[in-house]
């Protein structure tokens, strides 16, 4: 088994603790993968504590972000069959289901929201975030209160609570 020092650690470890890198002397990288993963860390710390955002600081580059988002409008226009399969890996991933299975789902309902049932024109996979579990095609404000209701099961009470009180409150002011 072959090995290499590390040129922060000053430890002698075998090649399989090391990234590859083509352009470095024997096709391996000079420090090992604990060290490079400790330097990210600490990197990436300074940046968050200087408030640096990556992201937006390549976005703020006038025109970067239009140049952006048209490169990504060009990629889904020139290959849908492409963006079709990675969205079906990400729903078998994410769901346990197909992005088939997914669209008869909104087709069932109409195209429509199985809560408020609005219809819209994007509708989400609701789903169980303990197993992963598929449920159904909501809209985004139904799925965003369905996991916010979900984590926290006394906000229903406090809620229904809340739309008793301005109820009241309207009859009142109604029979002034």
């Amino acid at each position: 088994m072959q090995t290499k020092i590390c040129k922060r650690c000053k430890k002698e470890k075998p090649y399989d603790e090391f990234h590859k890198r083509a352009r470095y002397a024997g096709g391996i990288y000079t420090v090992c993968v604990t060290c490079e993963r400790e330097v990210g860390k600490i990197y990436r710390k300074s940046e968050k504590d200087r408030g640096i955002n990556r992201w937006a600081i390549k976005m703020a580059v006038p025109g970067a972000k239009e140049a952006h988002n048209e490169r990504k409008r060009k990629i889904r226009t020139e290959n849908p069959d492409i963006i079709r399969a990675q969205e079906n890996c990400r729903y078998k991933r994410e769901y346990g289901i197909t992005l088939d299975r997914f669209e008869e789902e909104i087709r069932k309902q109409g195209g429509q929201c199985k809560i408020c049932q609005e219809k819209k024109s994007r509708l989400c996979a609701d789903h169980d975030h303990e197993t992963g579990q598929f449920r159904s095609a909501l809209c985004v404000h139904c799925n965003v209160l369905v996991g916010r209701l979900e984590r926290n099961p006394n906000l229903i009470n406090r809620l229904q609570e809340y739309l008793r009180e301005i109820h009241e409150r309207k009859l009142t002011l109604y029979q002034c």
